[in-house]
């Protein structure tokens, strides 16, 4: 059978040739690092992501702000200032 690199590489290839439309397919520990990994991926990557070094080597060199949810938010915020308050005066 196929490694997980091979299917993805398979199924993009048959999605494109199929429908003709270009993807991207990744395989990772979880859904938020294959949405991760997808997005440094395109536009017609093919990636599997299954041992934990390359994993952190892939994260390693993305900005946090790359991370699906709050990262931008927080990234845009200024950090708390030591012995001050969390969060914006009420």
């Amino acid at each position: 059978g196929m490694n997980y690199q091979q299917t993805a590489a398979a199924i993009r290839d048959h999605v494109k040739s199929a429908v003709g439309v270009p993807m991207t397919v990744t395989f990772a520990r979880t859904r938020t690092l294959a949405k991760l990994f997808a997005d440094a991926s395109k536009p017609f990557g093919a990636l599997a992501v299954t041992d934990p070094d390359h994993e952190r080597e892939l994260l390693a060199r993305l900005p946090v702000t790359e991370i699906a949810g709050i990262a931008r938010r927080r990234a845009a915020r200024p950090a708390p200032t030591p012995g001050g308050p969390p969060c914006p005066p009420l």
